[in-house]
């Protein structure tokens, strides 16, 4: 048959079908009235003629039909694809036919019946007949023609066709029941013979039919089945965690996506969800570390990338992530140790090479050092104690100050040398004391002494060790400092120059400073601190700034003035220096006479005095080569060099004794006395 012969047979045919379809159209209320559109569809079919088998196998025949049910409506598309499904010979114009009714069929489908006549007449039909090679877009058309079915009862009629269509799946399918175990186990097979697109749409006719079958819902999230729906329908991931808490694939798709949407708060409540479910789930856990640290969380990230340190020690990618966090926390020195771990794993880790960089050159510029509560976290109490020895200085160490150091026996050492006996007369060990006065003066040695006296660990405090960017922080790193002390009683707390971190809270400017005394004042006397065998020694230079309850009775109540010194202990501090030096002619140096030539030095300024005098004869030998002792004359000009370092303090000499004076006596300050005034006042 010639193209022009065939052409015009088919418009001539199709046109039969037209005017077969436009005379039933009188019949069509009555008919669908009754409730049959199937019985008015087969006598409608019945009366058209068919076509020659010369022209079913013309490409004509099958164009000008898609042609006219693409144009057509009512009736006309559904008699004319059920035209071309009994008499299509080739694969393409079966494959044809089903993609324009996967486009035109949802919108047809409000006729009662057409879905079950799709399926019955044309889509089991097709595949009847070319078997596999269309049962890809068979199955797709057939998930989509039964989500677009409403009715009860005509769901059941299609469970027939459909049972049919499956069939043809697969093998195993044939003679089963139509039950929610025929449609696991076929999308299983598809699945694992890796027809993603087929086990889809059985999952979907599936759901339809039995839309709570755990295996089925779960599979489609877990192989990504379905995973185009979720995203148009967010909402459709909470019913089914609704549905199924238990299950882990949905809590884990969830929280990815709100990771992508970054609502991070959101994703960390399902992440720990799925963690409760899967802990084993190392590359989620990762991620999780991620995801708290996104959300300005570092502590628990810092945790969770140690967890995976100790689970996987041999993994870079977890010691970079750790690096970053203490890079965040400003721990420098174990962001450094972490990096260079990721780069001993993995050398090609630019990433951990990069941050180890920028780390050194942050240490290098600030000269930073972690401060006590990043050490407190990183190393948990045990390695944070066990970076605060016992102080190797004892009193032996301290010439002169020994009204001082007798107080400091009876308030510190004695209770602890001797228990027994501080018991029975009621001295127990703890409590806070005051060293104040000008600086050099021995108030931190006095310190560290007093623990080295005790040999108990020594804790040393200052601002810059405590000093958080992060709200809150200050205030957990002085708990921590309590609370590691009285794990590891008796032990000694030492706050260096006190009033920078506990100043009167009617000078301070910001609400951070205000909060750390709060914290001071509650782990010293609060109601839940034990404190028994804790000492808590404070230093200042200027103990008026140091806030008043602070100063009270049960935290540092006790305060001690460390004055410079005098005559008589200036001679003793010369003593001691002098005596340490290995090459010193003993006999040609009066220690008095220096004691006199050095009024308002330091017991700090003398000690630089006497390193000063042992320069001179050392620059001597190493230009001479001949080694001589530290005589008289280098101790003179090297104070004759040195200016007195307490000329200034000696201004606050008064003020000094004032406060000690009203510390001793304590009076009355601030209250309306009930003594009658004399007269004349």
């Amino acid at each position: 048959m010639s193209m022009e012969m065939s052409l015009k047979d088919a418009i001539s045919y199709w046109k039969s079908v037209a005017e077969a379809i436009k005379g039933a159209r009188g019949s069509e209320r009555s008919t669908s009235e009754a409730g049959g559109f199937s019985g008015s569809f087969a006598d409608l079919l019945a009366d058209i003629p068919e076509p020659s088998p010369d022209l079913t196998r013309t490409r004509e025949f099958v164009d000008i039909g898609l042609q006219a049910a693409e144009d057509g409506g009512g009736y006309a598309p559904l008699i004319t694809w059920c035209i071309l499904a009994g008499h299509v010979t080739l694969r393409r114009s079966a494959v044809r036919l089903l993609s324009q009714m996967s486009v035109k069929t949802p919108g047809d489908l409000m006729v009662k019946g057409a879905a079950s006549l799709i399926l019955g007449r044309v889509i089991l039909p097709l595949v009847v007949k070319f078997r596999k090679d269309i049962i890809r877009p068979a199955l797709i058309l057939a998930a989509d023609i039964c989500e677009s079915v409403r009715e009860i009862e005509e769901r059941q009629e299609l469970s027939v066709h459909l049972a049919g269509l499956l069939s043809h799946v697969s093998t195993a399918a044939k003679r089963r029941r139509f039950s929610p175990k025929l449609f696991v186990d076929l999308v299983g097979a598809l699945a694992s013979s890796d027809r993603m697109r087929e086990a889809e749409a059985v999952a979907r006719i599936g759901l339809m039919y039995f839309p709570h079958v755990p295996e089925l819902l779960v599979h489609r999230a877990e192989r990504g089945i379905g995973e185009s729906i979720f995203e148009r329908q967010p909402s459709e991931l909470e019913r089914m965690i609704m549905l199924f808490p238990d299950r882990p694939e949905f809590r884990r798709k969830h929280a990815y996506n709100l990771v992508e949407r970054e609502e991070y708060a959101k994703a960390i409540h399902d992440m720990r969800a799925y963690l409760d479910l899967v802990p084993d789930d190392v590359e989620f856990r990762s991620n999780y570390a991620h995801t708290l640290a996104m959300n300005y969380r570092p502590i628990e990230a810092l945790e969770e990338f140690t967890t995976l340190v100790e689970v996987e020690s041999e993994e870079a990618k977890h010691y970079l992530g750790r690096a970053r966090i203490y890079d965040q926390l400003e721990m420098t020195e174990r962001a450094i140790e972490d990096y260079t771990r990721a780069l001993e794993i993995d050398p090609g880790l630019i990433e951990a090479s990069i941050g180890r960089e920028q780390s050194l050159m942050k240490r290098q510029a600030l000269g930073m050092d972690d401060d006590v509560y990043s050490a407190f976290l990183s190393g948990g109490e045990e390695k944070f104690i066990g970076e605060h020895q016992i102080p190797s200085e004892s009193f032996a160490d301290i010439a002169g100050l020994e009204s001082v150091k007798e107080t400091i026996r009876e308030t510190i050492k004695y209770p602890i040398t001797h228990p027994e006996l501080s018991e029975k007369y009621g001295k127990r060990a703890g409590g806070g004391m005051l060293f104040f006065g000008p600086p050099g003066c021995g108030k931190t040695i006095l310190a560290r002494a007093a623990a080295g006296e005790c040999s108990i660990p020594f804790i040393s405090v200052s601002l810059s060790s405590v000093l958080d960017k992060w709200v809150g922080n200050s205030e957990k790193a002085i708990a921590m400092i309590f609370k590691v002390a009285r794990k590891n009683t008796p032990s000694m707390i030492f706050f260096d120059e006190l009033d920078s971190l506990g100043m009167a809270r009617e000078e301070t400017q910001t609400g951070w400073e205000k909060k750390i005394i709060s914290q001071l004042l509650t782990e010293m006397d609060g109601t839940s601190s034990d404190n028994r065998n804790v000492l808590i020694l404070g230093a200042t230079n200027a103990p008026w700034n140091v806030d008043h309850a602070l100063r009270r009775a049960g935290r540092f109540g006790k305060s001690v003035f460390v004055q410079p010194p005098d005559v008589k202990e200036r001679t003793a501090i010369f003593k001691l220096y002098l005596e340490r030096k290995p090459l010193v002619d003993k006999d040609g140096i009066d220690c008095d006479v220096l004691a006199e030539k050095t009024e308002f030095h330091s017991s700090d300024c003398i000690r630089q005095i006497v390193e000063d005098a042992a320069t001179i004869p050392w620059k001597e030998a190493i230009r001479t080569g001949k080694s001589r002792p530290i005589e008289m004359s280098d101790i003179l000009k090297a104070i004759q060099d040195r200016q007195p370092d307490l000329v200034e303090w000696n201004k606050l000499v008064s003020r000094y004794e004032e406060f000690a004076r009203q510390t001793a006596i304590k009076p009355v300050i601030g209250f309306r006395s009930t003594r009658a005034k004399p007269q004349g006042v």
